[in-house]
């Protein structure tokens, strides 16, 4: 992990963590896009090119943002995730 916050504001909870990757920034998004939709979340939005990819998903009154991006050397991933504590 290369990065990770917490905050908690009037019952909500707001993580952002950023991991790297070796993997390809379509292998991460479409293991990511799997995981989620077999977990319950809903993908509402993916979108990007070749180097970038974005993926938004909700589950009740979750959503979790993904941001996939190249990076010299590696895969940059971060995830922002809010919800109810």
């Amino acid at each position: 992990m290369l990065k990770y916050s917490s905050t908690s504001y009037m019952g909500f909870r707001m993580i952002n963590l950023t991991y790297g990757s070796l993997d390809n920034v379509n292998d991460v998004a479409s293991w990511f896009n799997t995981y989620l939709v077999k977990k319950g979340w809903q993908v509402t939005m993916t979108a990007g090119e070749r180097n970038a990819r974005n993926l938004v998903a909700y589950r009740g009154n979750s959503m979790i943002v993904l941001k996939i991006f190249t990076q010299p050397g590696y895969t940059n991933i971060e995830i922002d995730y809010q919800g109810p504590e």
